[in-house]
């Protein structure tokens, strides 16, 4: 169930707070109190001041949290943030807009949470939880399956989408690549196919024309991916490499696919640049996980760079009545509409042929006949002339002997 701005404020109206055990229940403790209570990792900000949440967002990872709202577009569940110095504010102040109030800590009163009117307009900005809208995001559940699944019946398992291993390196094709993906394709699924990569053994060329000469045929109705795991992980410039030939082989972006760390632990700025997506791993444990509940999936990804990811592998061990053993399974933020837009999939309609007018077989025969008509006279006439022709080169002759 989503949670909203009143749940929020009912919990904690009138609480005092002191979250970080420093100076009592100042404001950035109620900021920190909302964001353990949203499930968002609690930081500290790099100038010791509440402004320092706007300031250094992004350095704080929160794209993926919040989104950026500035000033005059505030609503509910907003936390409004004032810089240090400003009227309102003159040490700096964050707190959740809520019914045209700010509800936060250090206030006023006991310092704990409470509601006050106060000025919004010298406000620097807001930030706005995703969470607060998750209900509106629509999203598609699916595996993804290599030759370790290889007795998995595809249609016994519910799933929006299938993803597939597709090639590896330069010399290995998946033999049940087409097999689980042809199937997936009858069964009306959505589709990806994947290339496993092996940069500390090949070049990142050669790894891109063989999966593009392997899988041509899978473009532009499945979105191509690249699969970002093997050693030699710290070459961003090869995935680049390989992500530039593909797209310029195919006219289709692909995705990367990697793991939270090693998306924090590299410069992926070029790649991002190149409007390549994310699909980011992360599990919390090896548990199993039934029927796609993520009530234990753990905090999401936060990752550098990309100001959000496409999709989300949350766990290894998902587990389905129809399939005995461990799938992984993935979350795609988006819909059937988004996912033919990650493949390239057309959406232009087929073509109208236009019909041919009714013939006029009476006109057209007297078009036909006027046609034979000139060339025969046509043949004629250079009848006429060989004779003529003929005849001169007889007298021509009879001269000469």
């Amino acid at each position: 169930m989503s949670k909203t701005p009143t749940d929020f404020y009912v919990q904690y109206n009138n609480k005092v707070i002191d979250y970080d055990g420093v100076y009592g229940a100042q404001c950035v403790d109620g900021w920190k109190v909302f964001c353990k209570w949203a499930n968002v990792p609690v930081k500290a900000t790099p100038n010791n001041y509440a402004d320092g949440y706007w300031y250094y967002k992004d350095q704080l990872g929160y794209a993926q949290y919040f989104d950026y709202v500035t000033n005059g577009a505030f609503k509910d569940g907003d936390w409004v943030i004032w810089a240090k110095g400003s009227k309102s504010h003159p040490s700096s102040h964050i707190a959740m807009l809520y019914d045209d109030y700010e509800f936060g800590e250090n206030q006023g009163g006991n310092g704990g949470f409470c509601l006050k009117k106060t000025n919004f307009t010298d406000a620097l900005g807001a930030l706005r939880w995703k969470g607060w809208n998750e209900s509106m995001v629509k999203t598609m559940n699916g595996i993804d399956i290599s030759n370790w699944q290889a007795g998995l019946d595809v249609s016994a398992v519910p799933c929006d989408f299938v993803i597939v291993k597709a090639t590896e390196g330069i010399d290995f094709v998946d033999k049940y690549c087409d097999k689980f993906y042809q199937k997936a394709k009858q069964l009306g699924k959505k589709l990806g196919f994947y290339h496993f990569a092996r940069p500390e053994k090949n070049s990142a060329i050669d790894e891109a024309m063989f999966f593009w000469n392997n899988t041509k045929n899978y473009f532009h109705e499945a979105i191509p991916i690249l699969d970002w795991e093997s050693s030699g992980k710290s070459n961003v410039a090869w995935a680049k490499a390989w992500l530039d030939k593909i797209y310029e082989l195919s006219g289709v972006k692909p995705m990367i696919y990697m793991s939270e760390s090693v998306v924090n632990a590299y410069d992926w700025s070029e790649v991002v640049k190149g409007d390549y997506g994310l699909w980011v791993a992360k599990y919390r444990d090896n548990n199993p996980d039934w029927n796609y509940d993520m009530s234990n999936a753990g905090a999401k990804p936060s990752v550098k760079w990309w100001s959000f990811y496409a999709m989300w592998q949350w766990t290894s061990t998902g587990r389905f009545s129809g399939y005995n053993g461990n799938l992984d399974c993935d979350v795609f933020y988006g819909d059937a509409a988004v996912w033919d837009a990650y493949a390239g999939v057309s959406t232009a309609p087929d073509p109208v042929p236009t019909p041919e007018p009714d013939t006029d077989y009476k006109q057209l025969y007297e078009e036909l006949k006027e046609k034979n008509d000139e060339l025969i006279k046509k043949y004629n006439m250079v009848l006429g002339e060989n004779a003529d022709l003929r005849n001169k080169i007889q007298k021509a002759q009879d001269a000469l002997s």
